[in-house]
């Protein structure tokens, strides 16, 4: 908090002295470090704040501490009498953000949605992330939990918030968002902002608070303040804003609601290492005013959090293929709960508002990965039918693969020609394994299931007796194959290039013993083979198919 006001400084950084161990606290100035030792030293930091240092040997009770704000010292900014340095210092901030080496961590991402004051969604969720200076490149989802909750009979989501922080890259011009001073040249520059020295303070290096903004009537650009040494070489903040932003990357993903204004903030924070600066965390900020079809309008406000950490050890990827246009909701939705990564990974401490809306999302809306489920208990009350699992209490359908019917099952232009045609060639179901690992205190654990590929596979085959059978056999086959490979996984040493060659052979045994048993039963076709195949998994499973799908001689 700030000494003398007992303000909360919101998303304050705390790390452990000599070490890459940190964390910042939450919204309310609150944080949480479990990683620590008595002969650590605790240190925190806020720009425009002295740090401050805590043995955590001196530590008693719940902990308190007070930053002071620096007063500026504006009669040493001197330096910078002559404007054009002004320019050459943000165009030498731009170029140093450019030089920027590539590197990959763990990613923590915390949202809080409000819609007319009221908390409607909330998401928790870690990726892995690669990073170029201030650019975020990509992330790869590794877990995530959700509370919604409806108002007004709605659900209001930001379904790609990820995505628009992945294509923010300040350094150059976007158009989905304003311009930026860092993606201009010198010229441009001078002809759309108007720059200005605020402040000063020193913690052993000058450090100037510098404001932009855009000269008079230049649109599409944001506004904001950077500081930075006088080189432009070292960074610690630079925070971007603008009002009815013009262009804006938000769109309503139905038809007929519109997007009438977007504020927006954006500020990114640097640490300095011996690697010089590094992204240390990204507050995004944002309201809009959202027109329902109704004509009423809804206004949102959203706050998210962005923090890489563990530089250089990124997560586990799992192994599981998603249609690139799927957003993190619905892959959030079909991960199990996890208690295990959930407690080594407790990201930033809940809000009292958090904390209040996730309660009243438990009685009013959903919840999705905060309590213990299977891989098959899918909420699908916000994401139906996007997954389907193998399961023992649950049989798959023709339908399930076959979400709407053909025209017709002909395939030829002539009966003649349906006729001679390849059952093999009307048929193509695919299945994957899904397989998730994670480092904890006993070494590596995995997680796996038997998905569906309902995107891939396709059944043009009428219905008929055995089709049901056929399909579940096939099915449990697969699982058979997922069990092998978590036996063969449960001896000896886990590492990850174990995990993953254990995959790849689980598929290519999946796609053999697939190709073998549609020649076999010829396509569920052959009453004999189908029996052989049934008893294998009878054996192996306890499933009859058969008996729950007979076959009509």
């Amino acid at each position: 908090m700030e000494r003398g006001t007992g303000t909360p400084l919101p998303y304050c950084s705390v790390a452990v002295k000599h070490s890459t161990i940190g964390t910042i606290a939450n919204g309310e100035g609150v944080f949480r470090l479990t990683r620590t030792n008595e002969e650590d030293t605790l240190m925190f930091s806020y720009i425009g704040y002295r740090a401050a240092e805590v043995a955590v040997r001196d530590i008693q009770g719940e902990l308190v501490v007070a930053l002071e704000k620096y007063n500026y010292e504006l009669r040493q900014v001197e330096v910078f009498n002559d404007n054009e340095a002004l320019y050459d210092l943000v165009l030498a901030a731009g170029e140093h953000l450019r030089s920027a080496t590539e590197h990959r961590s763990k990613v923590f991402f915390d949202l809080s949605t409000e819609v007319d004051s009221q908390q409607v969604e909330v998401v928790e969720s870690y990726y892995n992330g690669r990073f170029e200076g201030p650019a975020l490149k990509e992330l790869t989802l590794k877990n995530g939990r959700i509370g919604v909750a409806p108002l007004g009979g709605q659900y209001f989501l930001n379904l790609n918030t990820t995505a628009a922080f992945a294509s923010l890259d300040i350094r150059a011009k976007n158009p989905n968002f304003p311009t930026t001073p860092f993606a201009l040249n010198k010229k441009q520059l001078f002809r759309t902002y108007d720059l200005q020295v605020v402040g000063m303070h020193s913690d052993g290096t000058n450090i100037y608070h510098l404001v932009f903004e855009p000269r008079s009537g230049v649109t599409g650009t944001f506004s904001g303040e950077l500081w930075a040494d006088g080189s432009g070489k070292r960074i610690d903040r630079i925070t971007l804003s603008c009002s009815a932003c013009t262009p804006q990357p938000f769109r309503p993903v139905q038809a007929g609601p519109s997007i009438e204004k977007v504020d927006m903030r954006y500020s990114i924070f640097f640490r300095q290492d011996a690697g010089g600066d590094r992204l240390a965390h990204i507050e995004l900020t944002y309201d809009l005013s959202y027109r329902m079809g109704d004509q009423q309008t809804r206004k949102l406000h959203t706050v998210a959090i962005l923090r890489p950490y563990d530089l250089g050890e990124p997560f586990f990827e799992p192994i599981f293929d998603t249609p690139y246009d799927r957003s993190d909701h619905c892959q959030i939705t079909f991960l199990p709960y996890d208690s295990v990564f959930w407690s080594l990974n407790q990201g930033l401490v809940r809000t009292d508002r958090q904390e209040a809306a996730l309660r009243f999302f438990a009685d009013h809306g959903a919840l999705v990965g905060h309590k213990d489920r299977s891989f098959t208990d899918v909420d699908d009350l916000l994401f139906d039918g996007l997954y389907t699992v193998w399961s023992s209490t649950s049989r798959i359908t023709r339908s399930t693969i076959v979400r709407s019917e053909p025209p017709s099952p002909i395939q030829g232009n002539t009966l003649a020609e349906n006729a001679t045609q390849a059952r093999s060639t009307k048929v193509d179901i695919e299945a994957t394994i899904y397989l998730d690992a994670y480092e904890g205190p006993g070494g590596y654990s995995v997680r796996s299931a038997t998905i569906l590929d309902v995107f891939g596979s396709r059944y043009d085959l009428p219905m008929e007796s055995g089709t049901n059978a056929f399909l579940n056999i096939w099915f449990d086959l697969c699982e058979i194959e997922r069990r092998r490979m978590e036996r063969d996984l449960g001896s000896g040493t886990l590492t990850e290039e174990k995990v993953r060659t254990a995959h790849a052979e689980t598929m290519e045994r999946i796609e053999r013993t697939t190709l073998r048993f549609e020649k076999e039963t010829s396509m569920g076709k052959n009453v004999e083979a189908m029996q052989s195949w049934n008893e294998l998994v009878l054996r192996e499973l306890g499933l009859n198919n058969l008996a729950l799908f007979p076959m009509l001689d």
